[in-house]
């Protein structure tokens, strides 16, 4: 336990090392044509900078109370859903490869999906930390319903998905009632597996995902050939050419790729395990929490972050026909990597409650172990025992 921190913080700051000098890379080796907005001159500061905010905002949150957060769940949600609704309005919102992703304040572009997975972390923590009854139950579930419709009307089928599997842990973890999630659930699918058959771009993509014969289908390889084309020691900073001409997202949705060609395998490793490290630290500092409303939140923050990892490499290594979505802590993009340095605050910030605790706690999912039934103590299904149980 006492290592923790320094394992969260080693795992963070490596991770943004990595981030920093892939844009650096991409800044003096690419050239201007290979990006959609923005100029490549200056994606290394631009990224320096969302560091710098990122690591402020991280660093505040780590010395405050968690707790202090509950009461903000309401307005958090409110300004979240208040965003994404602006951002489907023309004029306002700023249309990326077909999708209003973007919210268009003069010179800055906010995406409000970056800000949703936080908001839907915090909120289904501090709904679900009231006791497993129905009635919560269809409050959470009611929640997530509009964030994804949301997301989906944009339309970002991929977010949608992380969000969507994110809520999906988080309601299971709670022990809330496991038909009525998972009958919600299959009821989502269905519909969005309609919606993609009438949507002509995903549905394409989806045949082209299969098919493996236009040149639809070679763009889904060109990331996993990136990486081939680095093999285990890659081919040197600035040498990665196989996405350039092709790739206007090396920068965000395939930056995993970027980093095969350029460093190879080895470093794609480290990534991967330096996330899987942070994520499996952040999952037993959660389990050592006081209370219910901060294991969830631990718990939600843990599986968003380790959600929105195996969507990108996913894309990238061609196992979903899916857009890619950002790497967490790693890829270009200032407000999604601001609400990621924040949420490891909040981690950090249960680290250091679950050390002064003193006592430890272990997990009881009782949901799970009689079969997924609501949970019938008042406290709920997520409990934990002391040293003297």
């Amino acid at each position: 336990m006492k290592w923790s921190l320094p394992i969260l913080w080693a795992c963070v700051v490596m991770l943004l090392g990595v981030g920093l000098l892939m844009m650096c890379s991409l800044t003096y080796a690419w050239p201007a044509s290979a990006y959609v907005t923005g100029s490549p001159d200056q994606l290394a500061v631009r990224h320096a900078v969302s560091i710098a905010l990122g690591l402020v905002v991280m660093l505040l949150l780590a010395r405050s109370d968690y707790r202090r957060l509950r009461p903000l769940a309401p307005w958090l949600a409110a300004l979240t859903l208040g965003l994404l609704l602006l951002v489907l309005i023309p004029g306002l919102g700023a249309k990326v490869h077909g999708a209003r992703c973007f919210l268009s304040l003069g010179p800055l572009h906010l995406p409000p999906s970056a800000l949703a997975g936080a908001a839907l972390v915090l909120c289904l923590a501090a709904v679900l930390a009231h006791d497993g009854s129905k009635q919560w139950t269809m409050v959470a579930l009611g929640f997530v319903t509009v964030i994804g419709l949301l997301v989906l009307a944009e339309p970002d089928f991929s977010t949608a998905f992380v969000l969507s599997l994110t809520a999906l842990v988080i309601l299971l973890l709670a022990g809330q009632r496991r038909s009525l999630v998972l009958t919600t659930y299959g009821v989502g699918v269905f519909i969005v597996f309609l919606l993609m058959l009438h949507h002509p771009v995903r549905l394409q993509r989806l045949l082209a995902f299969f098919s493996g014969g236009n040149s639809h289908a070679a763009s889904f390889w060109l990331p996993w050939e990136a990486i081939k084309n680095g093999g285990w020691m890659g081919q040197g900073l600035g040498a990665s050419t196989t996405l350039q001409p092709y790739c206007p997202d090396a920068a965000t949705d395939f930056i995993a790729a970027v980093i095969g060609e350029e460093l190879g395998g080895v470093a794609l490793l480290v990534v991967a395990l330096a996330l899987i490290l942070l994520v499996g630290v952040g999952f037993s500092v959660s389990q050592r929490v006081p209370d219910r409303f901060g294991r969830l939140l631990g718990f939600g923050i843990c599986t968003l972050i380790a959600m929105q990892a195996v969507m990108h490499f996913a894309v990238v290594l061609h196992w979903l026909p899916l857009r890619g979505v950002s790497l967490p802590f790693v890829s270009h993009g200032g407000c999604a990597l601001i609400v990621m340095l924040g949420l490891v605050g909040i981690l950090l910030s249960l680290a250091r409650s679950a050390a002064s605790d003193g006592a430890p706690h272990r997990l009881k999912f009782q949901a799970l172990e009689n079969g997924g039934g609501s949970c019938k103590k008042p406290s709920g299904c997520l409990t934990t025992k002391g040293r003297g149980s």
